[in-house]
């Protein structure tokens, strides 16, 4: 009987860590363009919190999409910096 508590202890366990972790985050993707025609590539975006921490970064692919993965809720600022020459 004890065995049966344990296991179901540690089933609670495994389903609140997974709750925690599946909803108190979220994605946030787009695609950086310009002039909303050309998709830009290897633009790195950073995303910061209100206190100027980065939270995360990353880097757009050859059409300009980025995503960011397990972002806990909140509001955020994204800036990009990019070293390609003005055409």
């Amino acid at each position: 009987m004890k065995n049966f508590y344990v296991k179901a202890f540690f089933i609670c366990c495994v389903g609140i860590l997974i709750s925690i972790n599946s909803f108190g985050t979220g994605t946030i993707k787009g695609t950086v363009t310009y002039h909303d025609l050309f998709g830009m590539d290897n633009i790195e975006l950073y995303l910061y919190d209100f206190n100027e921490n980065i939270v995360d970064s990353t880097i757009t692919n050859s059409v300009g999409f980025y995503i960011f993965n397990q972002i806990p809720f909140g509001d955020y600022i994204l800036r990009g910096n990019v070293d390609q020459l003005a055409f």
